[in-house]
């Protein structure tokens, strides 16, 4: 049996050197090697060495999967590390605009001052399909760094995650080249980004462990909190010395109230998500009544209506005490 891993166990060493992920972890990840919870190759028991020290990890026994329709969710406690629910957490699924969530990471961990100016450049709106979602930036025009990031998380902006992309990297496929690092350095073994706002690709794919590893993170940011947290906001756009404003509402209807979430559970922040591959998606950030925090992720619900009653079902399972 371990003459007929190994070839798999040194093809595994390799991708993860290439990966950037230092050859001692590499080796204690073969030290915890199993063969239970796999999906598509490699699961989250096969997580490198320390990585599961400080999250919540995926139970034995899995939770029951009727108690949601959707393809795929899960409810994590991020104060007691404990999966409350879960289910096909590691099957690879679409993320839709929760991509944007590790767009924003990147700005966040990359930005220093988010008052600085960037300007849109057509280069932001190639390769963005007719119906794409946008925060209507104007081309030609500067914008805070700050100000796109509500363009970002609020309409979900597309052309708002290249421009970010390229502020950050130079371009959007540098930018993508920089989500796959960080992917690979928070453990996101079942994840592939190929571009910063989540328009469908075959090839463009996460699992709910996975966004529960960015966005836990992602949370530790009080700029995300008070983006992503907000209803709407109003940006301002400079060209030359003319200054013109714009208003952008939240995706999110926990934000905007017009979901309530179960008593005692306050909905703080959170990313939507939609494509037709992709089905409606939602990844959100509550506190319970004793102010500890949870993470819900949603994957592939049927229908708009469906993902907020799916992340209500998750909340009821969040403890009060």
């Amino acid at each position: 049996m371990k003459k007929a891993l190994f070839p798999a166990m040194l093809a595994l060493l390799l991708l993860f050197s290439a990966c950037g992920i230092k050859t001692a972890d590499s080796a204690r990840f073969y030290d915890k090697y199993v063969l239970s919870r796999m999906d598509r190759g490699i699961g989250v028991a096969d997580r490198l060495s320390g990585m599961a020290e400080n999250v919540a990890v995926l139970n034995d026994t899995p939770s029951d999967p009727g108690y949601v329709t959707c393809t795929a969710a899960g409810l994590f406690s991020e104060d007691d590390l404990v999966t409350l629910y879960e289910k096909e957490a590691t099957k690879h699924v679409y993320p839709a605009s929760m991509t944007k969530c590790m767009t924003a990471l990147l700005t966040l961990e990359s930005v220093a001052d988010l008052s600085d100016e960037i300007l849109v450049t057509d280069e932001a709106y190639e390769g963005l399909s007719a119906d794409s979602s946008l925060a209507n930036l104007q081309r030609g025009g500067y914008y805070t760094v700050k100000d796109v990031l509500y363009g970002l998380l609020l309409p979900s902006g597309n052309e708002a995650a290249n421009v970010l992309a390229i502020h950050v990297a130079g371009s959007v496929p540098e930018f993508v080249k920089k989500m796959n690092q960080r992917a690979a350095e928070l453990g996101m073994i079942n994840t592939h980004f190929v571009n910063p706002h989540g328009l469908h690709d075959a090839n463009h794919y996460t699992s709910v462990y996975d966004l529960y590893l960015l966005f836990r993170v992602l949370i530790s940011h009080e700029e995300f909190l008070e983006i992503a947290g907000s209803k709407k906001a109003v940006i301002t756009c400079r060209m030359g010395e003319e200054r013109t404003t714009s208003e952008l509402t939240n995706t999110n209807s926990f934000i905007r109230e017009y979901v309530k979430p179960p008593s005692g559970i306050t909905a703080v922040a959170g990313k939507t998500g939609y494509t037709a591959s992709a089905g409606r998606c939602l990844v959100m950030l509550s506190l319970n009544s004793k102010g500890k925090r949870f993470i819900t992720v949603i994957a592939h619900a049927n229908t708009y209506d469906g993902v907020y009653e799916e992340t209500v079902k998750l909340m009821e399972l969040i403890p009060n005490e």
